[in-house]
């Protein structure tokens, strides 16, 4: 698999809120949104994304399901919706969605179904192995074992496997995409900004979405997560809101992915 156990053990949580996020908090926020692409960067933006290599699953089952697995010493669970355009003939697209404090991998696919409808693409929300927080070695671990399914159940594209989280989910995320940037085209936190060691062998797009007023995440850590991006050559999209701790899924998930699809492994490479 893709990854070796991290040597040093981190644990990223949030004291409080959280969840799995995506309720829509008070309705849509006013956002800004700007587009950071380094000089040297070879991304092209103009272009849409076309089906690479698949990873030729078969037998997974249509809509929502729920699976327990066990994996290297582990039990774990998770959630998958697959749109009713989904054909086994074609590689699809797949967003691991990761849940934040609290939450669980169902209630994150659920806040994720109407925009993988509108853009054919998986989506699986793994639960941590203790709700509040991830760990970087069990989970880790059960994220590997997820995938692995996955991977033979469905024919996922090797080149568009996308990465998101809310909350401690999104420190997560910042974590497993910039260690592992050779599997993940890009990736997209939501109200975290826990950045991991630059710089990493390929510049993995970014998509970062906070609130302006976020008392458990201040938005420095959001800005200074891009500044740090940008200037090791990443390219870096950000929509920053007038809320608090907050995911509005109606409003952040369609210019998530709007983003996140212009994104393949070799775009940029």
């Amino acid at each position: 698999m893709k990854r070796a156990v991290l040597a040093a053990l981190v644990v990223l949580a949030l004291a409080c809120g959280g969840g799995s996020g995506g309720g829509g908090g008070n309705g849509p926020a006013s956002c800004d949104e700007t587009v950071l692409v380094p000089p040297e960067s070879p991304v092209n933006l103009t272009l849409e994304s076309t089906p690479g290599t698949g990873t030729g699953g078969s037998g997974g089952a249509g809509g929502l399901t729920t699976t327990t697995s066990f994996y290297q010493g582990r039990t774990y669970t998770y959630s998958v919706y697959v749109p009713s355009s989904y054909t086994a003939a074609v590689p699809t697209p797949i967003l691991y969605a990761l849940h934040g404090s609290g939450g669980d991998g169902a209630g994150t696919v659920a806040a994720w179904t109407t925009q993988a409808d509108a853009g054919g693409f998986i989506v699986a929300g793994l639960s941590s192995q203790i709700s509040t927080q991830w760990h970087s070695v069990d989970d880790a671990t059960t994220l590997d074992g997820m995938q692995l399914e996955l991977d033979a159940a469905y024919n996922i594209d090797t080149t568009r496997r996308y990465l998101s989280g809310f909350s401690a989910g999104a420190h997560f995320s910042y974590l497993m995409a910039l260690e592992h940037p050779e599997y993940y085209a890009a990736f997209a936190p939501i109200a975290g900004g826990n950045l991991a060691a630059l710089p990493v062998p390929r510049k993995i797009p970014a998509v970062i979405v906070h609130g302006r007023t976020d008392p458990l995440v201040p938005v420095q850590a959001a800005l200074d997560a891009r500044d740090e991006l940008y200037v090791s050559g990443h390219v870096v999209v950000m929509r920053l809101c007038d809320r608090g701790h907050d995911w509005d899924a109606a409003s952040d998930n369609p210019f998530i992915w709007g983003w996140l699809r212009r994104f393949t492994l070799g775009n940029p490479s």
